[in-house]
């Protein structure tokens, strides 16, 4: 049989944020996956509270912004739900 004891795995699997939100890999390198069920309008925030990126989207989306290295927020909002996550871009 196949044994999974020595296997290690990073950064592949999906980091479930609530029960309808998944953002990986975080941290993340040249791009970051969203999915969140239905539209929802996002913002990636610097630490000075700028807004680096942003859009809309429905159901998913592949972010490939040019971030340099550091710590951002990602801003999701529906139209009646925000949420706020933590990422790192290295």
């Amino acid at each position: 049989g196949i044994s999974n004891a020595n296997c290690l795995v990073t950064g592949m699997e999906k980091v479930q944020m609530s029960n309808q939100t998944y953002v990986y890999p975080n941290p993340f390198t040249n791009s970051l996956h969203i999915y969140k069920n239905g539209e929802f309008d996002f913002e990636i925030l610097d630490q000075s509270g700028r807004i680096c990126k942003a859009g809309k989207a429905e159901n998913s989306i592949l972010v490939t912004h040019e971030l340099i290295s550091g710590v951002y927020i990602l801003k999701l909002q529906t139209a009646s739900h925000t949420e706020f996550i933590k990422l790192v871009k290295e």
